[in-house]
């Protein structure tokens, strides 16, 4: 509030005063300022403020850049895999007479929103291509600490809207979008990661390339070739007659359900001109259609049906009697004991599915494609256990 800032203003005069006296106080500082982080169920203007006034030690503080980012990462995280998406549909659905259409009707969901406003404004000012408000040295520290969480952290979490800021930052800085995206690559082509690991990031570069309204389409192109290539290669150097169980194809079928996914949703992108369909025509992806693995089997049915949509409009390629026969065997199969459908074998996460918050869903909305297509189209199983996606959280 406007009484407490000259209060609060006092309080930065003493702290950068002691820094200056006594080089050591950041070491206490650092203990200090985690410890007095509050509770993420405590009144939204605490934590609010608490944010604003740890970025403003910043300004003074720099080479507390490290903590202080990672600091609020955690905590954002914390309260993001403590709110669902049904929780939020389920509140916004309740009226109310006296309602602001500006606000969260779910407490935890509005202080996830002003703490992400909040933090998307910081890395607008601090982060831009353009951007004279912090030294370069200082730039590249805030962007390895946020590297580094995510790929600590978020990565391997299920979250809803923590993740955006990957999103928000590569909008507004070039070379991040590059680095984001070179960064999944590496991830999912590396053999040592987990294939859990190889899934997540093939979910978030597919759902990044389909989502990105400032995506070029060069970038675009350049790693639906990428896709296809690897594709193509794994089918080359596979003996799949080894072992047909579609789990140790898993990563295969990951990547052909992104190509699929991709070219679908950017289909009037990737249409729009006869240079465009050529390159479509290049990708020579009938190899991996038809091949025995059959991976039109194994991904979401919608995406499998708007694929086969739109490359049978363009006659790129013609998948619709593979789909009908598949259609036609998806009987309950069992692996090792157990059983799945064939569909149940790749998790189908896409993380950039729509931002749910108010305030902070202005910055990510003009940045957003949203499928113009049938709203149903994309309606899919939720990526951990048996909950289901609601319309909101489908790519609709």
């Amino acid at each position: 509030s406007p009484e407490l800032q000259p209060k609060l203003q006092l309080v930065h005069d003493m702290v950068k005063k002691a820094l200056d006296i006594m080089p050591m106080i950041p070491v206490s500082l650092r203990k200090q300022i985690r410890f007095e982080f509050p509770y993420y169920k405590q009144a939204n203007f605490r934590i609010v403020a608490y944010i604003h006034n740890l970025l403003q030690m910043l300004e003074y503080c720099p080479n507390m850049i490290y903590d202080v980012l990672e600091l609020l990462l955690e905590n954002l995280l914390r309260i993001d895999v403590n709110v669902t998406r049904e929780q939020i549909e389920q509140s916004e659905e309740v009226e109310d007479d006296d309602e602001d259409d500006e606000v969260m009707k779910l407490p935890v969901a509005e202080t996830l929103d002003m703490c992400m406003e909040k933090l998307f404004e910081y890395f607008r000012v601090k982060l831009a291509d353009d951007s004279t408000a912090v030294d370069k040295s200082d730039q590249q520290v805030m962007l390895q600490v946020i590297f580094h969480y995510f790929d600590e952290h978020i990565l391997k979490t299920y979250t809803k809207h923590i993740h955006f800021v990957m999103f928000y930052i590569a909008s507004v800085r070039r070379s991040f979008l590059t680095d984001f995206l070179a960064y999944l690559w590496t991830k999912i082509t590396d053999r040592n990661q987990s294939t859990t690991v190889r899934q997540t990031a093939i979910g978030y570069l597919s759902s990044f390339l389909a989502r990105a309204k400032f995506l070029p389409q060069e970038l675009l192109k350049n790693y639906l070739e990428l896709l296809s290539v690897w594709a193509q290669d794994y089918i080359r150097s596979c003996d799949f007659t080894k072992n047909k169980n579609p789990k140790a194809h898993i990563v295969f079928y990951a990547i052909c359900q992104a190509i699929f996914y991709v070219v679908a949703f950017r289909s009037r992108d990737l249409t729009r001109s006869d240079h465009n369909l050529q390159f479509l025509l290049q990708l020579d992806l009938w190899p991996i259609v038809k091949h025995p693995l059959n991976p039109l089997n194994v991904c979401l049915p919608a995406i499998a049906t708007i694929f086969d949509n739109v490359t049978a409009k363009y006659q790129i390629l013609f998948c619709h009697t593979i789909i009908v026969a598949n259609a036609s065997k998806r009987l309950t199969t069992v692996y090792a004991n157990d059983q799945h459908r064939p569909e149940e074998v790749v998790e189908s996460v896409f993380p950039f599915d729509p931002y749910m918050l108010k305030k902070s869903g202005r910055r990510i909305q003009p940045l957003y494609i949203e499928y113009q297509g049938n709203e149903d189209d994309f309606e899919v199983n939720s990526p951990r256990g048996s909950q289901k996606r609601t319309r909101n959280e489908s790519v609709s």
